[in-house]
């Protein structure tokens, strides 16, 4: 098991300072936190529509089966915890994202083939700002990605596992593209393309 890439989120000062490289910025931490403790993270996001910016947790020891997503205005205040998206998973890391039309989506994909535990995880979407969740994809869902021009299509990438038909105790994971044009109310199986990792749209394109 991996540890946290990122510990909490750290801010870049704007102002005189933004024409400078980022190395040469300060910084400062900006939560979330639990009590004086900062929310380990894994993914943050930020919503144009709400003005909101999200952060999805990373592993948490603590919460193995722990599906976190925080929200705070991204012009400051208190981080809030939003309702869990119960999205399952054994020790995940929490992949937020948002759309041009408002939605929030937060997806897990936790594979532990050893002792043989396989994948879990989901993909949901929220609509009000994580108060409510909408179960979107019932397998292991390690990414996910909305057209910025036309938020009813949806890619996503669902992670399995995968037996050696010749081996049976040699396990391997298989990443799946699935493709939604409805929003998410209904997937097709990608051709393209094999066993992909992740997706991402040109914002000057609108294309994959």
């Amino acid at each position: 098991m991996s540890m946290p890439l990122l510990v909490a989120l750290w801010l870049a000062a704007a102002g005189a300072a933004e024409r400078a490289p980022i190395a040469a910025r300060p910084w400062t931490p900006i939560g979330p936190t639990d009590g004086a403790a900062p929310v380990a993270i894994a993914s943050v996001a930020f919503d144009a529509v709400s003005g909101m910016l999200y952060a999805g947790s990373a592993v948490d020891p603590s919460q193995p089966l722990s599906t976190r997503v925080f929200r705070r205005p991204v012009s400051g205040g208190e981080w809030i915890e939003t309702k869990s998206p119960d999205l399952g998973g054994l020790y995940p890391y929490v992949e937020v994202t948002t759309d041009g039309a408002g939605f929030l989506y937060a997806s897990v994909a936790s594979c532990l083939l050893h002792p043989g535990l396989g994948c879990s995880g989901a993909l949901a979407r929220s609509g009000d700002t994580g108060e409510h969740w909408i179960r979107l994809l019932t397998g292991a869902t390690s990414s996910v990605a909305v057209d910025p021009f036309d938020a009813s299509l949806v890619l996503a990438v669902e992670s399995s596992e995968a037996h050696d038909p010749m081996f049976p105790a040699d396990v391997t994971i298989v990443q799946t593209a699935l493709s939604s044009r409805d929003g998410g109310a209904t997937w097709t199986e990608d051709a393209m393309p094999p066993s992909p990792s992740s997706f991402a749209f040109d914002p000057s394109r609108g294309a994959p």
